[in-house]
């Protein structure tokens, strides 16, 4: 992901050059196709790149007058489709599945330990300062349902989860079984 610029369009090939640990990558955003179709203002591209005439050349550019977008300048969500899209084909679903589950497990746990508290109003379904009462909460499918899975993970929900870090993933562990 980077500016459709001369230096930003040729960012992909200078990254596995310089790290020899990919064989290919593949550009999210912003590709000169994009540009066109979402109708992105230009800016004033950087006239002492060195890649610019070449860039020029392969887009039909004056060479005297380089331009540049700005990746920012695609709509938010729009971005967040694209890198969804771009990810979604390289994501485990049955691993993803057993990771919220997990995650769900844990925050049972959690809300447990909160309530044993000697002053358990706080962890007695109460929210925390700043959050709505309708703010939509995220549940967990059940693993042995495909089919869920897939639900969750296109919901729109999704889209407005936070983030959650993933753990390592160990193969060794998942041949031992799930936890107790």
């Amino acid at each position: 992901m980077g500016d459709c610029d001369a230096s930003g369009e040729d960012i992909e090939r200078d990254f596995v050059a310089r790290t020899g640990c990919w064989s290919t990558v593949e550009r999210v955003a912003l590709t000169y196709g994009q540009v066109l179709a979402y109708g992105l203002p230009p800016a004033e591209g950087k006239r002492g790149d060195p890649r610019w005439p070449a860039f020029a050349r392969r887009h039909g550019f004056d060479p005297a007058r380089p331009v540049q977008w700005e990746v920012e300048a695609l709509d938010p969500d729009e971005l967040q489709r694209l890198v969804l899209a771009a990810v979604a084909p390289h994501v485990d679903r049955t691993v993803l599945a057993r990771q919220i589950a997990r995650e769900e497990e844990q925050r049972r746990v959690l809300r447990r330990f909160a309530r044993s508290w000697p002053d358990g109003s706080r962890a007695s379904g109460t929210r925390t300062e700043g959050a709505a009462a309708d703010e939509p909460t995220v549940t967990s499918p059940a693993v042995h349902d495909p089919a869920a899975v897939e639900r969750f993970w296109t919901a729109e929900l999704m889209r407005e989860a936070e983030p959650l870090p993933m753990p390592d993933y160990d193969e060794d562990d998942e041949a031992s079984g799930p936890e107790a």
